[in-house]
């Protein structure tokens, strides 16, 4: 279905319906030509946005209807590094030297602690190749149901068992770089 189909069905819906008139101007004409996926009880309105419905999608429509409100200010997108380690030699890494200890799981929670206080919506992990952490579904289980989580990978050490794990912690969705042309690499 098309953007324009989904808030037709949506609109007198919350949070659409308490949206300020401006705010769900900019809704509308946003999402008019992406094409909206049903998943799993849910919408898919593109990969920026947490699914309808959902707490994250509401921490997200409640911070468009802050905009212009200082005090009320918080995060949108975090990409937080768990990790600089990574199996791969990629020329253009920003992480080529950087230190190869990861924080403990405690300093990470503490941090997603912290990042939830600021009511971030959408958080993707990153590294390095976080999949090398396995304590990475804990992290993942550390953040509530008002972020949106999802999770770059080179998809070095990704299993079904894996993904399922990090699916029950909360992950929504995964990219996987390619960052080669040549299948031997």
């Amino acid at each position: 279905m098309t953007g324009k189909e989904f808030l037709t069905q949506v609109i007198h819906e919350p949070p659409f319906s308490k949206m300020h008139p401006k705010v769900a101007d900019f809704f509308r004409g946003y999402l008019s030509h992406e094409k909206v996926v049903p998943f799993n009880g849910r919408y898919v309105l593109n990969t920026h946005f947490p699914p309808y419905p959902g707490r994250a999608f509401d921490n997200m429509a409640a911070q468009f209807d802050a905009i212009g409100k200082t005090e009320e200010r918080s995060l949108f997108s975090v990409t937080l590094a768990v990790t600089n380690r990574c199996p791969y030699n990629c020329w253009h890494c920003y992480n080529a030297g950087r230190s190869q200890r990861d924080l403990s799981l405690a300093a990470l929670q503490d941090v997603v602690r912290q990042l939830q206080e600021l009511k971030v919506v959408h958080v993707t992990l990153t590294g390095g190749e976080p999949l090398l952490r396995e304590d990475l579904a804990e992290v993942a289980g550390t953040f509530d149901d008002n972020t949106y989580l999802t999770l770059n990978t080179t998809g070095a050490g990704l299993t079904r068992a894996r993904a399922c794990a990090l699916k029950d912690n909360g992950l929504f969705a995964l990219g996987v770089s390619l960052d080669s042309i040549y299948p031997d690499e």
